[in-house]
């Protein structure tokens, strides 16, 4: 499945990619998952050697966890028409 990313949030640390928000479009809704270095956040995490592509930004939205009321108002602000 190809999701239609409609924004990202990148965190780095020491010049290393540290967490991922995805925010993308569920049939006219919006989601938003996340990853980070934690093994235990969701299905995909990050690797320290990670860089931002299109192909992350998919593996993000298709295994990331979902974002939590904190990262959703940290990273996409805003009222939106969320699906979860």
């Amino acid at each position: 499945m190809t999701y239609k990313i409609l924004e990202s949030h990148c965190v780095f640390e020491n010049e290393k990619l540290k967490e991922v928000a995805v925010l993308w479009d569920d049939n006219g809704f919006v989601r938003a998952t996340y990853s980070t270095l934690d093994p235990r956040a969701g299905y995909a995490n990050l690797s320290e050697t990670d860089g931002i592509t299109p192909k992350l930004l998919q593996r993000v939205a298709g295994g990331g966890s979902y974002v939590d009321e904190a990262r959703r108002k940290k990273y996409f602000p805003g009222k939106r028409n969320w699906s979860r």
